[in-house]
């Protein structure tokens, strides 16, 4: 994983584990967790057993994920399980 050019409005251009570009504002774990309303493990579980992909992780093993991304595949899930 590499981090690409920063703007001055905070996104970042990254190459993700899958080689794909993924543009946007990239937040730590207890980021995303506050803004879905989870505890931190929740989204640690979940990333266990292959239900969410961090959209980046560090060489030193820290996620960084879109939250727009995730919110998008939440409902995505919640929709395939109703």
């Amino acid at each position: 994983m590499r981090y690409g050019k920063r703007d001055n409005r905070g996104s970042t251009a990254v190459i993700d584990r899958h080689r794909r570009v993924v543009v946007g504002k990239l937040v730590p774990t207890g980021v995303l967790a506050r803004e879905l309303g989870v505890d931190v493990r929740t989204l640690h579980r979940w990333v266990k057993a292959e239900l969410l992909v961090p959209d980046l992780t560090t060489p030193g093993g820290h996620m960084r994920w879109n939250v727009e991304r995730v919110r998008r595949e939440l409902r995505e899930q919640r929709r395939r399980d109703e």
